[in-house]
């Protein structure tokens, strides 16, 4: 069996560099699968490869293969299922400082082009101040996408109350489109939490899975935007 403490994330040991010979001839044949080459799997994963890059090596099992292997063995199923996630974190975390530091440039950028017209814009009116920041805003987002709710985070200290969301999303475009993309990020990361829940079942626990998985899936559709027809 693969080792609980295996990390696929470090850098790829040498044995892992060359994978198993393997029978690839037509016929039935009994299993070729081996917790060294699900390890070399994940490695290649972690690397950035997606399944079918993988597949495509001559010495490598098969796409199907692949996904019947982790069905069939559990270490397999769920060192895969850690990797997909870091993968996922480790590029959602990329995405969210180069937005950051986009927001803040532009912000930089705004006050300069203010400094040197010496005009004050209209939305900079007198009265009380909006607490509006793109640092916050994209702390806010990242929240979202973590998985948090509106209620969850408007009450953590430091965030805009639930009334200064709503004012920001209609006063800030750039915060308007930032919190919609990260709703769209967290629908994506709650069908892959659902994919996970799929993939790890067992017989055993097939009843709580099917049941974990609808509950997450209402949740997705609680966050979908509604459609309506406008015509017939």
């Amino acid at each position: 069996m693969i080792p609980a403490d295996y990390d696929p994330m470090a850098e790829m040991p040498q044995w892992a560099r060359s994978v198993p010979g393997m029978d690839h001839t037509g016929g039935w044949k009994p299993s070729q699968y081996q917790p060294r080459i699900g390890q070399i799997i994940c490695q290649r994963v972690a690397a950035g490869m997606t399944m079918r890059q993988i597949a495509a090596d001559p010495d490598m099992p098969s796409y199907a293969t692949i996904y019947h292997w982790l069905k069939l063995h559990a270490d397999f199923a769920n060192l895969y299922v850690r990797v997909r996630q870091k993968v996922a974190a480790a590029r959602l975390e990329e995405r969210d400082e180069a937005d950051a530091r986009a927001a803040d440039q532009a912000w930089e950028d705004r006050v300069s082009r203010i400094w040197e017209d010496r005009r004050v814009p209209r939305d900079w009116g007198a009265g009380r101040r909006s607490g509006y920041s793109p640092a916050l805003a994209q702390r806010f987002c990242r929240a979202i996408i973590a998985g948090g709710s509106l209620k969850t985070i408007t009450a953590r200290p430091g965030m805009p109350s639930v009334k200064q969301v709503y004012t920001w999303l209609r006063q800030h475009a750039a915060f308007r489109e930032a919190y919609l993309q990260a709703r769209a990020e967290q629908r994506i990361g709650l069908a892959l939490r659902a994919d996970a829940v799929a993939v790890t079942a067992t017989p055993d626990t097939a009843s709580i899975a099917e049941a974990r998985i609808a509950q997450i899936e209402g949740r997705i559709g609680r966050l979908t935007p509604k459609v309506y027809r406008t015509g017939w």
